[in-house]
Parts: structure tokens; C-alpha cells; sequence
């Protein structure tokens, strides 16, 4: 028998190369994965206030969905780009801008997934112009006035979705810069008192960022002292050093209010103690009726009582903070903000009020300069 020896050197070469890629490709196949190019899908975009006012914030939900999860969502306005905020699995938000000028403006949203593809879309949202007023409610404002006070305190709460930029209180042909206590909506002057009697009109001029105005008028009166005040001071006019006129009057009063009183003292004390003869049994039975009376009483003034409601306040004077229940119908039944005054001890020593809405949010402070006491 007679073999064929083979002796191409490259042929030899060129086999082996492609048993050795044969045998690569059947150890590896088994790991070999699917790329995803697939890009996120935008499902919905919604602009919730389309028409938008100038000054107003815009607000834009998006829809957003894809296999491999949402790496990042932006939104470009104006040629700005900004991060949306996820909401929950599947939707994103934004709310951070404002349009300064009437127009229609394009936002386009971009979509990046974890698999490193992007997607976009395309919406339009129109801005015109703001001309609804500020809404202005007053909290603080003068009736009567005697001449014996030196200031008076007008004070209110001003709101617009653009911001207030001034309020201005007209009193004789004079308008006043009225002052915003910071971090509020609250804005306040303190007027000096007319010297002569009679009522007096004042106005209250309130413009928003965008120019519109909102005016309210108002009057109060300065009366003169009243007869008692009067009294008061002839009171404060006379010498201690003077006599009262019936001193024996009052001696022989005192005397006779003593002999009673020491009458009084023995009489009692018969009583007492005839009254400790009384039964035991029918004093525990007393007793019993007693504490079954105030068990009763105490339930029934615990089922009167309205639902309170707790809120957080903070002093404008120190920022010492603390819990205070509020009847709950007393506010949701008002129709507005609710002026509440704080009486000092309750938080901490200093007076003060506060604003709060229907929705037990705080909108304002306000420090009392003066406390009438008792």
C-alpha cells in the first residue's frame, strides 16, 4: 500500500486556520447578545396651562416608556435645556419656567434610555399677555380712632401669580410706600393720626409685575375722648394727699362687714358638724350620684367639642415654634384667610397673629407692637 504524502506547506496552514475559527466560534455562540437600538417611546405630552400667562409658571407632563429604563429627560425652551422631574414610573414633569413675553414658544423634549438611545418630540405652547389684577384682602384696618392714639396700622395680603411690585396707600393726596414684611405676602403702614375730628377716606393702590393695578377705598373716623376717659383723668388729677370724705362712713362699714363675717364663721361651723351625723352609707351614695354626674358632664362636653386641627406657628419675633389647635369649622367655613391672634405665653412671650387660609396653610405674620391689658 502506498500513502499519499501531502507537502503544501500554506495548505496545511490555511486548514488549521479554519479549524481553530470553527472551534472559537462554537465555544463563544453561547454568549453572544442582542444589541438593543431601540429608542424610548414618547407616549403623551400634556401642557396642562396652554394659554399661558405672562409671569404665569408653565406646567408639561410627558408620557415616556422603554424596556430598558429611562437614563434622563430634558426639555428645551427658548434654547435652554432643563432636567424634568419623574413623577412616577412612566411620567415626567416640568414646571420651572416662565415666559417674560407674549408668543408662541416650541419645547422639545429629548429622551435618553439606559441602552444609550435617544428620542424626541416637538409641542407649542402659546403665552399672552397677564391682565388679570392682583387679588388683595385686608387684615388689619382702622374704624375708630381717638386723638389720644398717635398711629394707626393698615395692613393686607397681596397675591398674583407674577408677584407684587409695589402697594401704595393715598391719605390726603399723599401716596405712602406700604412695606412688605419679608418672606409674606403681607404689607403694612402705620399712619399718623389726624389731630382733628371727622372721617377720613384713604385708597390702597396694589400693582402687580405686569402692570395691572387693584384699588380698594377705605375711610375711618377720629372721635374725641370719651366721658369715661375723661373721668379717668379728673381721677388722676386729684391729691393723694387729700382726705376721702366719708372715712368714718367706710370705718363703720368695715367694722360691721368683720362682726358678720365672725357671725358667719360660728354659723358654718354648726353646720358642718350637724352634717357629719349624716349616714355613711348615704354619703357614699352621694358620692356615687356625684362622680356619675361628672363622668356624664365630661362626655358630653368631650362630644360638643369641635374637631380641632393642629398647626405648626412660628413667632415673628423670636422663630420659637410650636403646636396650636385650630376648630377646623372655624376655618373651613370662612371665606378667606383667617386672621388668628396668638396671645403671648401660648408660643412664647410675644403677641402676634397669623394669616391661614382654608387649607390651614400659613400665609403671613404679623408682630402687635402693643398689647391692651386687663
Amino acid at each position: 500500500m502506498r500513502f499519499f504524502r501531502y507537502s503544501n506547506k500554506k495548505g496545511v496552514i490555511s486548514l488549521i486556520g479554519v479549524v481553530l475559527f470553527l472551534n472559537f466560534f462554537l465555544n463563544t455562540s453561547s454568549v453572544l447578545a442582542v444589541v438593543d437600538i431601540t429608542p424610548p417611546e414618547i407616549l403623551d405630552v400634556k401642557i396642562k396651562n396652554d394659554p399661558l400667562q405672562i409671569g404665569g409658571e408653565i406646567y408639561v407632563e410627558a408620557k415616556i416608556e422603554d424596556d430598558s429604563g429611562i437614563a434622563q429627560v430634558l426639555i428645551e425652551v427658548e434654547g435652554y435645556n432643563y432636567t424634568m422631574i419623574p413623577k412616577n414610573t412612566n411620567k415626567w414633569i416640568f414646571e420651572s419656567w416662565a415666559a417674560k413675553t407674549a408668543g408662541s414658544y416650541q419645547l422639545t423634549i429629548y429622551v435618553l434610555d439606559n441602552s444609550k438611545n435617544w428620542n424626541q418630540a416637538s409641542v407649542t405652547i402659546k403665552v399672552v399677555p397677564d391682565e388679570t389684577p392682583p387679588s388683595v384682602i385686608i387684615v388689619e384696618e382702622p374704624k375708630e380712632i381717638t386723638e389720644k392714639e398717635e398711629i394707626l396700622t393698615v395692613s393686607l395680603v397681596a397675591e398674583d401669580i407674577s408677584g407684587i411690585k409695589q402697594a401704595l396707600l393715598e391719605f390726603e393726596g399723599i401716596n405712602y410706600s406700604m412695606v412688605n414684611i419679608p418672606d409674606t405676602e403681607v404689607w403694612k403702614y402705620e399712619l399718623k393720626v389726624p389731630e382733628e375730628e371727622g372721617t377720613y377716606s384713604y385708597k390702597i393702590y396694589i400693582q402687580d409685575m405686569n402692570g395691572n393695578w387693584n384699588i380698594t377705598s377705605n375711610s375711618f373716623e377720629v372721635i374725641g375722648e370719651t366721658s369715661t376717659e375723661i373721668e379717668e383723668e379728673d381721677k388722676e388729677g386729684v391729691s393723694e394727699l387729700e382726705s376721702p370724705p366719708f372715712l368714718p362712713i367706710i370705718f363703720l362699714i368695715s367694722i360691721l362687714f368683720l362682726a358678720g363675717f365672725i357671725l358667719g364663721g360660728f354659723f358654718i361651723k354648726s353646720k358642718m358638724e350637724k352634717s357629719q351625723v349624716l349616714d355613711r352609707e348615704e354619703q357614699s351614695l352621694i358620692e356615687k350620684i356625684s362622680d356619675t354626674y361628672k363622668i356624664s358632664a365630661q362626655l358630653e362636653a368631650k362630644k360638643n367639642q369641635p374637631p380641632m386641627k393642629n398647626v405648626e406657628v412660628e413667632c415673628p419675633v423670636c422663630h420659637l415654634k410650636k403646636e396650636i389647635n385650630i376648630p377646623e369649622n372655624q376655618i373651613s367655613e370662612s371665606s378667606g384667610i383667617v386672621t388668628i391672634s396668638i396671645p403671648k405665653n401660648v408660643v412664647c412671650p410675644h403677641t402676634f397673629q397669623i394669616f391661614l387660609g382654608r387649607s390651614f396653610e400659613i400665609r403671613g405674620y404679623q408682630q402687635v407692637d402693643y398689647e391692651v391689658e386687663n
